[in-house]
């Protein structure tokens, strides 16, 4: 049986670490904003009628739940394009919305998880 003091030192770790990843995936998120806005813009510069077909989406703007499906649709298609730096762009900002998404999910789980694993310890 673990003495309160090792219990509380197990708690306060786990918390920390649980706490570091909420932070790196607020910081991920960050990027990944980033990342989608550069990639719209491109597709918007590069690919207008890709842009159109997609309902002309933007990060703040013209965000209707319509146009987040189609980005969210454009995400899971594979491209039929030679343009490499839109397939470059789609897989970073792909990969850095599903890390953030992981990583959230992770944190908002802790926070149910940890009370309930401290109180089976004890």
């Amino acid at each position: 049986m673990e003495t309160p003091a090792q219990i509380q030192s197990l708690t306060n770790i786990t918390i920390a670490v649980l706490f570091g990843l909420i932070v790196i995936g607020f910081i991920i998120n960050l990027v990944y904003i980033k990342n989608l806005r550069k990639l719209l813009n491109y597709i918007k510069e590069k690919h207008p009628d890709k842009w159109k077909q997609m309902g002309e989406p933007s990060i703040f703007y013209n965000n209707s739940p319509k146009n987040v499906f189609q980005v969210l649709k454009f995400f899971r298609k594979p491209i039929e394009t030679e343009d490499e730096q839109l397939k470059l762009l789609k897989q970073k900002t792909k990969f850095l919305l599903i890390a953030s998404l992981a990583l959230f999910a992770l944190g908002a789980s802790s926070i149910i998880v940890i009370p309930i694993i401290t109180l089976l310890i004890i």
